[in-house]
């Protein structure tokens, strides 16, 4: 198993950038300059842009989340355990993905 210590730091950096992105996103989301366009052009850019920043809010949301929780399970000593299964996830999938719960047989089931 990988040093949670290790872990819990790189947990903390990924959850503080992605606090800071979802901030600067909300900005943007939020954050109209000028009235709404009579250019249909632009509108349909305006438009596809904020359903672009509403997705990216979505996942970084989900993303945080699952940081918090991961987070909350080392506390509780159930880190590196699949929430599904039980069984101790492998090494390289906490290396590549830290803040998962599940181990590659159970993440697969669920796409």
């Amino acid at each position: 198993m990988n040093n949670n210590n290790d872990i819990h730091k790189e947990l903390m950096d990924k959850l503080d950038d992605l606090t800071s992105r979802l901030n600067d996103i909300e900005k943007d989301i939020h954050h109209k300059e000028s009235p709404v366009s009579a250019d249909f052009a632009e509108q349909a850019t305006e438009t596809e842009n904020d359903e672009v920043l509403a997705a990216l809010e979505g996942e970084t949301n989900a993303t945080i989340a699952n940081i918090k929780n991961s987070l909350k399970r080392m506390e509780e000593g159930s880190y590196g355990i699949c929430s599904v299964c039980g069984i101790d996830i492998p090494d390289e999938r906490i290396k590549a993905l830290p803040y998962t719960d599940k181990c590659f047989e159970c993440a697969d089931k669920e796409d």
